[in-house]
């Protein structure tokens, strides 16, 4: 879903609103300070766990994929919205080949410092 999906005003606790979305009632009730919670919704949140669960739009491409080579890219695009160095290819292609640790690779993307959101 969409952040512009949504209802308005955003409910405490929700994905975005963890992760410094504004409440909506004022015009600046943004936060972009990292936190304890933030930690925790990228290791156990049910949006991390649907993002390697088999059944989304993710695993769907990734099981088209017909090598490690395009899963990786795949992983890159879906996650960063960009396509690995080829240090990054060098590197986490051998993981691509494995489902097991393909899932493991997916969730220690979302959790990089890389992931992180820039306004």
């Amino acid at each position: 879903m969409r952040a512009s999906e949504q209802g308005s005003p955003s409910k405490p606790g929700t994905f975005l609103r963890q992760f410094g979305a504004s409440d909506r009632m004022t015009p600046d009730a943004s936060n972009t300070l990292a936190s304890t919670p933030q930690a925790l919704t990228l290791l156990n949140s049910n949006e991390i766990a649907k993002l390697t669960d088999g059944k989304g739009q993710l695993a769907t491409l990734l099981r088209q994929a017909n090598s490690p080579a395009e899963r990786l890219e795949c992983l890159f695009l879906s996650i960063y919205s960009a396509l690995p160095t080829e240090t990054e290819r060098h590197a986490l292609e051998p993981l691509a080949a494995n489902p097991t640790t393909l899932t493991t690779l997916a969730r220690a993307m979302v959790s990089s410092k890389r992931f992180l959101f820039v306004e």
